[in-house]
């Protein structure tokens, strides 16, 4: 016994001299530029640890037993660490590409994206921040697959047109639902909306992930998340500023010069230098010696700038996000551009049980535009007149005597918007498992508009009273939403269990109205003692009021997070359809596989993750239906003289919603160490009951009237990987990209199978949604050449016949104007402090029409120039062997095949290069980080479409259709930004 207990003693002994013998080591983790505040360090193999300081450093006493030291930190992969004879440690982590998007937000709660069955893609806001973009939409553009964005005006404050996974609706809404933090908001509210606030974009494509938002998410739904504090202990100080320049990625055409204009006006016997005198637009004397260069008048080399301060910090219970940004961005073409003013407080409070979280953004911007047909207009001046004389003074240069130039620098065309996206949510924790939550929001949207035309300007004498006129208009909506949710969530074992329902409603309400006088003493005055000329005219009032109310459930079960499955049932009843459909039902069903978990997977080690995702359910649309879409309606009418109002549409008590039944199949997969990671989806989307407008007969006094007699099929396939290489300790790469097919289909339309779709340029039959057939089909006369011997065109009918009489044509089908393929493609690297980030885009298979080309190629008025082609490439005696025919003054225009151009393109969207300072050195300034970047965005486009952009949502581009606000336009040029800026950390 005494042996016993004397070995006892001496082992005691030992264990407290061995533990007595502690040292303490030290050391700074980073991700390889930035300090990474939170990291847990522990001894390996036991509960010994701490975390890291906001400047990324930790000190931890550890007994000379330790081996070894663990570091995690959400985001980022362990790493084990031997101790070794260390005292001091610099460690870098490496970002883990799964528990990246571990999390994911659908705007009514989070999941584990390990036991999501919907097919979602998460858009990191980081990659995004700094780009210089005027609306936050356009940031999409490239970064996920089954998302296509296209720009059809591109002049500063236009939003973007966002279509996931193609059109659904031939009369209601295809763009995408857009939700920031819990708010819907619209194409109005994105000029006002600062990107640079947002933490992440997560875009929901399937019904199993759209089905929460019932009626409103058959177009796909788009989920901003703004930021919050971080829970750091630390208030940070973040001042992002860059300034830029812009430039237009294309001058237009090419156009006659004086010299050529003059020889071109002998060759039709028409025009001003043909006929000096008499010509009967005879607006300049004739100066061949002098050539202007119209569109270097109409462009120019634009400002771009934005400076933002944001203030951010929090500890357990409390966090906060402050933030004031600036931004003005010149336009391309001169007087145009776009200035914002943002505001953004969020704030969250938890105590004990209760938490509340507050996001407000206030905005004010200013949009000036270019005026309607003035790029027109330039496009097709003569070159031999002049803008001015030597004194300064204007000369007429349009047919009607006034000039383009003039009206832009004495006129307005602006937008002034105010903007308000608002929301509260309130959250109590009944117990650990079950919580109780209510959330309010408000977006409002004013806007008012003025046109103003100076009376001394040459366009006042086109104006009543020669005195100019003041067209102004004013907007404001307001949406009010509210949310009410009982949720649960509790694991049992290997089982886990997630219920909720919710209630919610949406009030919407907005008025408008505007006038246009005319006769003005000066600038700003209406000549009010004139009242035969100041003859108020109201262009529009109207009043809107929508409401909805709507009832949901969900649940989701899950196996050892290796089987899960996922249903949601949504009952909406809405004010917009008629009595005998005012209530629609939606549901989804899902289920997962997570393959990788399974036991005969243990000896597959390249596989880390994967996943099988099935979903199928029901969605609802009715968003463009007018908000009185099933009643008859009254509006205004002159008629000799007398106003009065008339029936301008029948009622339609059986208006109901669209469905569109969607299903899906997906595969997620992380391989190699998450070195390389993807999904692929097959989807089939079937709407039904689809919005058409359907011709009526004469007899009941009106053409047309919407009804739910259409039949429409969207499916596809998406593709999207990222590969994440880590080549040295200082140098990694990561390549990214894309690719989506989409295959329309109008599998039933009214009863002639066919719906014509021509507007604008178009004529009526030149655009059609045919049975059978992909959406949107050009139809066009088939250009078989150019007569040699008489200079007529030729035209090729369907049964190969040739014919030159246009009337005796037939119209082909030329292709789809809606581009089946699209994606996006980058790259970063990262070397040290240094950065680069490169994203192509990309779209395949759309044609469009180039109708500019048809305006300067055909000769229907003398008094515009023409393209220099008509020189070269035009019939000009008998025997030649052209491809344009012989111009004639007053040729009748219409567009033939050759006018329809493959609008494919690659563009190289965005590169940027940022240099990061070494902590050290940007300790050294009082700062935590420290980073200068330069980039460029729009850089290159290889196409070759010979328009101003093959880019745009419209099947045609003209500058001959105005390019004023809600006009259908792509005139304005893409913009081509360079920016060199700074972001510092504090």
């Amino acid at each position: 016994m005494k042996r016993l207990l004397s070995l006892f003693v001496a082992m005691l002994c030992m264990v407290i001299t061995t533990f007595a013998q502690e040292r303490t080591i030290s050391g700074t983790v980073t991700d390889g530029a930035t300090p990474l505040p939170g990291v847990t360090i522990l001894v390996s193999g036991t509960s010994q640890g701490t975390v890291t300081n906001f400047d990324g450093e930790f000190t931890l006493v550890v007994s000379q037993l330790a081996t070894d030291i663990e570091v995690r930190f959400l985001g980022y992969k362990t790493e084990i660490i031997p101790i070794n004879n260390q005292t001091t440690f610099k460690i870098i982590l490496e970002e883990d590409a799964i528990q990246l998007q571990e999390v994911v937000v659908d705007g009514y709660s989070t999941q584990d994206i390990k036991k999501m069955t919907s097919s979602v893609e998460v858009v990191d806001a980081a990659a995004l921040e700094q780009r210089p973009l005027t609306t936050f939409d356009q940031a999409l553009q490239g970064q996920a697959s089954g998302v296509k964005v296209n720009m059809n005006n591109k002049a500063p404050g236009s939003p973007a047109t966002v279509k996931v996974r193609g059109t659904g609706s031939l009369a209601g809404a295809n763009n995408a639902l857009f939700i920031v933090d819990g708010i819907p908001v619209d194409g109005e509210t994105f000029a006002t909306l600062n990107p640079n606030d947002f933490e992440s974009y997560q875009v929901l494509k399937d019904a199993s992930a759209v089905a929460m938002y019932g009626s409103r998410g058959a177009a796909g739904v788009v989920v901003v998340t703004t930021k919050s504090g971080k829970n750091s202990g630390k208030t940070q100080f973040r001042l992002n500023s860059y300034v830029g320049i812009a430039e237009a990625t294309s001058n237009g055409f090419d156009m006659m010069n004086s010299q050529q204009r003059v020889e071109f006006e002998k060759i039709i016997q028409d025009g001003p230098s043909y006929n000096p005198g008499g010509y009967s637009y005879m607006l300049q004397e004739v100066d061949t010696e002098h050539t202007s260069d119209w569109y270097d008048m109409f462009f120019r080399t634009g400002i771009t700038q934005s400076h933002q301060l944001s203030v951010s910090g929090g500890d357990d219970d409390s966090k906060f996000y402050l933030s004031g940004n600036y931004f003005n961005q010149e336009g391309v073409v001169i007087k145009t551009g776009m200035e914002r003013g943002t505001l953004r407080a969020n704030f969250s409070q938890k105590l004990n049980r209760f938490s509340l979280d507050l996001k407000t953004q206030l905005a004010i911007a200013r949009v000036d535009d270019v005026y309607k047909n003035d790029a027109y207009n330039v496009m097709t001046m003569l070159p031999y007149y002049k803008s001015q004389d030597e004194n300064g003074n204007y000369l007429p240069l349009d047919y009607n005597g006034s000039n383009a130039f003039e009206r832009i620098e004495k006129g307005e065309n602006s937008r002034n918007l105010l903007g308000i996206v608002s929301s509260l949510k309130l959250t109590y924790d009944l117990t650990d498992n079950l919580k109780v939550w209510s959330r309010t929001g408000i977006e409002y949207d004013q806007k008012k508009t003025r046109d103003i035309i100076s009376p001394n300007s040459l366009y006042a004498n086109l104006t009543p009273g020669d005195k100019g006129s003041l067209a102004s208009y004013t907007y404001q909506d307001y949406l009010l939403s509210g949310t009410n949710a009982l949720q649960y969530r509790k694991n049992f074992g290997d089982h886990g269990l997630s219920l909720g329902v919710y209630q919610e409603y949406i009030l919407e309400d907005g008025n408008s109205e505007g006038f246009t006088v005319y006769g003005f003493d000066n600038e700003t005055t209406p000549a009010l003692h004139s009242p035969d000329v100041n003859v108020p005219l109201v262009s529009g009032v109207y009043d809107k009021r929508f409401t909805q109310l709507s009832y949901f459930a969900s649940a989701d079960y899950d196996y050892k997070s290796k089987y899960i499955l996922r249903a949601v049932f949504r009952r909406d009843g809405t004010s917009v359809f008629g009595a005998n459909n005012q209530w629609g039902n939606f549901y989804s069903v899902g289920g997962g596989w997570v393959i990788s978990d399974e036991t005969f997977m243990e000896g597959v080690n390249f596989v880390n993750n994967l996943k099988l995702r099935v979903s199928y359910g029901t969605v609802g649309n009715q968003g463009a239906i007018s908000r009185y879409g099933s009643l008859a309606t009254l509006a205004p009418i002159s008629y000799n003289g007398q106003n009065g109002i008339y029936r301008d549409k029948p009622s339609n008590p059986d208006l109901q919603w669209e469905v569109s039944k969607q299903a899906n199949v997906g595969v997620d997969f992380d391989l190699f160490d998450a070195k390389l990671g993807g999904s692929l989806n097959l989807y089939n989307n079937l709407s039904s009951e689809s919005f058409i407008n359907t011709p009526l007969p004469y007899t009941s006094g009106f053409v047309s009237q919407t009804r739910n007699n259409a039949r429409l099929r969207n499916r596809g396939i998406e593709l999207s990987l990222s590969s994440r290489l880590v080549l040295t300790r200082d140098f990694q790469l990561k390549v990214f990209g894309n690719v989506s097919y989409n295959q329309s289909e109008a599998l039933e339309l009214n009863d002639e199978g066919i719906e014509y779709r021509g507007y604008g340029q178009l004529q009526i039959d030149e655009l059609a949604n045919i049975e059978g057939y992909p959406l949107f089909m050009a139809r066009s006369y088939d250009k078989a050449g150019v007569d040699p011997a008489t200079g007529r065109l030729l035209f090729r009918n369907a049964d190969g016949s040739i014919v030159d009489d246009r009337s005796l044509a037939e119209r082909v089908i030329i292709g789809t104007t809606e581009a089946p393929w699209f994606g996006g493609f980058g790259t970063n690297m990262s070397w040290k402090g240094l950065t680069l980030n490169v994203l192509f885009n990309w779209e395949q298979g759309a044609t469009k029409l180039n109708w500019d080309r048809v305006e300067i190629e055909r000769v229907l008025y003398a008094d515009q120039n023409h393209s220099a082609r008509l020189l070269t490439d035009a019939w000009m005696k008998p025997g030649d062997i052209a491809s344009l025919p012989k111009p004639e003054a007053g040729q009748e225009l219409f567009a033939t095949s050759d006018y329809w151009e493959d609008a494919s393109f690659l563009r190289l969207k965005n590169v940027s290069l940022s240099y990061s300072l070494p902590i050290s050195l940007a300790e050294k300034m009082g700062m935590d980080n420290a980073r200068i970047y330069v980039q460029g965005e729009n850089l290159m486009t290889f196409t070759s479409f010979s328009g101003i952009d093959p880019e745009m949502s419209t099947p045609y581009q003209s500058t001959n259709n105005g390019t004023s606000s809600g006009g259908e336009s792509n005139a304005y040029p893409l913009s081509r930004v360079f920016t060199v800026g700074l972001d510092l950390t504090f």
